[in-house]
């Protein structure tokens, strides 16, 4: 007992991916080296990404199209090009890959890799995206008003950078421009709302976003993105 002690007391971690390092004559180290290995191969998946890895290269075994096989004797994985069962032993991975040289390609670690990096970025673009639609949703509000007698004019929450940034719709359809005139925070309909009038939504952009060396900035407008905005409004 006091022996076991003193071993599990000795057990130590590597600095970085806190792998176990087994004590000298420790029993059972089995387990601290299987966990180690269970650990690498998490993080090397993680960072690579690469599928269909499925080990050492094994005699009379089924093989599936893309899986990938690794021959110890030279460090590299290959990739099958079809779905069969390898030869039988003695037969070494070279010996098959000799023998049926198109069941094989050899894969390349650039090749792969490169995959990796263009699918770690292509998944960065797209949060990057995302964050940018949200940061484009937080710039637009919408204000309903429903029911009876509503005022006229409207004062609205606060006031738009730009009239053209502020749509008018009438129970659902969306108004005319030249039907209300909009002073400061103010919202006229001219003439006063139509009788059937019963909901008033508003749709305000407080502000637009453009993309700049830095990345997205939503406190100044492209003015592209305005005259087309405005375009599809008065479409």
């Amino acid at each position: 007992m006091l022996e076991e002690i003193i071993i599990k007391m000795a057990k130590s971690k590597t600095p970085n991916l806190n792998l176990i390092l087994p004590a000298f004559s420790q029993s059972p180290w089995h387990d601290d080296v299987n966990n180690n290995f269970r650990a690498i191969d998490a993080i090397i998946n993680s960072l690579l990404g690469i599928s269909f890895l499925k080990g050492v290269y094994t005699n009379t075994s089924q093989v599936n199209t893309n899986e990938r096989y690794f021959d110890p004797s030279n460090g590299f994985y290959y990739q099958a090009q079809s779905s069969f069962i390898t030869l039988n032993s003695p037969t070494t991975f070279a010996e098959e890959r000799a023998a049926y040289p198109a069941r094989w390609e050899l894969l390349d670690a650039s090749i792969a890799i490169d995959a990796a990096t263009t699918a770690a970025i292509a998944a960065s673009t797209a949060i990057e995206a995302a964050n940018a639609i949200q940061n484009v949703a937080n710039t637009i509000d919408t204000v309903s008003y429903s029911g009876a007698g509503i005022v006229n004019p409207i004062t609205m929450p606060f006031t738009p950078i730009r009239d053209e940034l502020v749509l008018v719709f009438i129970n659902g359809e969306l108004v005319d421009k030249a039907l209300y005139t909009i002073d400061i925070d103010e919202l006229t309909y001219t003439g006063g709302w139509p009788v059937a009038t019963t909901l008033i939504n508003l749709v305000i952009i407080s502000s637009l976003p453009f993309i700049t060396n830095d990345g997205y900035a939503i406190d100044d407008i492209d003015p592209s993105f305005l005259s087309q905005y405005v375009a599809i409004r008065d479409a």
